[in-house]
């Protein structure tokens, strides 16, 4: 019996260890519109939060997935980012994913790939690309009492040199409830930050927007393709969210978070 109980058990820990976690993302892009200028938010999470394009003619849709940003422009939610504000409020935790494709590594401020902001001193948090001498990488703003209203007092600037231009990059943010930040590429851990404090500061009007500021002012524009972007409110591993190639050809591509994790 001793020896059944130990396999039983030996057998339950090893299934747990195996299991994947596929935690559901507040919002969800995955840029297979084809057409238009509105980016739709497929997540199934709440009432959707699609963001719009200020100038079509700077918007290139890509064949079966992607969106490519060749001139200045933004892409914003119409109201504030509601359901993302609140649901990351409540566990004081984030994930930010992005598959993106630069295609100038001549962009700072920094180049807002995707932010909930209001102008180029008051966010909630951005992600976004910098040109920063002598390196050229990525930087991570998250508000917080401690970090400040713009994020800058204290945030992730990874060592530098790994914006790749022409070839798709795989970007996670996490920050945990216990001020553990960290950014990956690739699945690969870039750079760690201690951020202190909670997100008792947010502000609750805030839009989503990607590709630049809000409020369009100053150089902050980023230039490049977009394949996917999902935001959570929970600090989560790369090895634990779910498979995603921005390559796949036309008519196969999954269009909802459900298709995503049944296609896994």
């Amino acid at each position: 019996m001793k020896r059944f109980l130990a396999y039983a058990l030996t057998v339950f820990l090893m299934s747990s260890l195996a299991v994947v976690r596929a935690a559901d993302p507040l919002v969800l892009y995955t840029f297979r519109e084809g057409s238009g200028k509105t980016v739709h938010d497929v997540s199934g999470n709440g009432t959707p939060l699609d963001v719009i394009g200020v100038d079509a003619g700077s918007l290139k849709w890509l064949p079966g997935r992607g969106l490519r940003i060749t001139d200045p422009t933004l892409l914003a939610s119409v109201g504030p980012a509601t359901k993302i504000i609140e649901a990351c409020m409540a566990t004081n935790e984030i994930t930010i994913e992005a598959w993106v494709k630069p295609s100038s590594d001549e962009l700072g401020g920094p180049a807002r790939i995707v932010t909930c902001s209001v102008d180029p001193s008051n966010r909630n948090f951005t992600m976004g690309q910098d040109i920063e001498k002598p390196v050229k990488g990525y930087q991570i703003r998250l508000r917080t009492p401690i970090a400040g209203v713009n994020g800058s007092d204290v945030r992730i600037e990874e060592p530098g040199d790994t914006v790749v231009l022409n070839k798709t990059s795989k970007l996670v943010y996490t920050r945990n409830a216990a001020g553990e930040a960290k950014f990956y590429i690739n699945g690969e851990e870039i750079a760690t930050k201690q951020i202190d404090g909670n997100f008792s500061n947010w502000d609750a009007s805030y839009r989503l927007g990607m590709g630049n500021e809000l409020n369009l002012e100053g150089e902050r524009f980023w230039l490049g393709e977009l394949y996917y972007i999902a935001i959570y409110n929970e600090a989560i591993h790369p090895d634990q969210l779910p498979d995603f190639s921005p390559v796949e050809p036309a008519g196969k591509l999954t269009s909802t978070w459900a298709g995503i994790k049944a296609s896994r």
